[in-house]
């Protein structure tokens, strides 16, 4: 009887030891997959828009469109889906891209651009473009 026993706390002792191993080594700090919500606009913007004005140069428009091309998106509102860090991650690549295919064009106007995780309400990427000055690389 003892021996039964003995041996019934024996398994019961392993069964929580291995119960407590693999809690111990799950993550509670894993990143849970979601929908995050994005936007690109301007915070500050004064654009010239005399049809007079045939210089060249980069707009609002174009600026926009640069970083929507860049960063795989359509809309300035948009939605990525995945952990938080990949897409924060995928939207601040894309925006590098953007700013690099801008480079060494000229700007038709003082502004600041500003990527947006609305989710979170974190602002990922700002660029600031001076009107008749070279745009640089961030």
């Amino acid at each position: 009887m003892k021996m039964k026993n003995l041996f019934g706390m024996a398994l019961l002792s392993c069964f929580l030891c291995m119960t407590l191993t693999f809690v111990a080594c799950s993550s509670s700090d894993d990143e849970q997959v979601g929908t995050y919500s994005y936007k690109v606009s301007f915070s500050a913007l004064n654009e010239a828009t005399s049809s007079s004005d045939t210089s060249e140069g980069v707009t609002s428009s174009d600026v926009t469109k640069a970083y929507l091309a860049g960063i795989g998106a359509e809309k300035s509102n948009f939605t990525l889906t995945g952990t938080q860090s990949a897409c924060d991650a995928q939207v601040v690549a894309g925006c590098a891209t953007a700013q690099k295919s801008l480079q060494g064009q000229t700007s038709k106007m003082d502004a600041t651009l500003e990527v947006r995780n609305m989710s979170t309400n974190t602002v990922l990427h700002t660029a600031s473009f001076v009107k008749g000055t070279k745009i640089s690389a961030n």
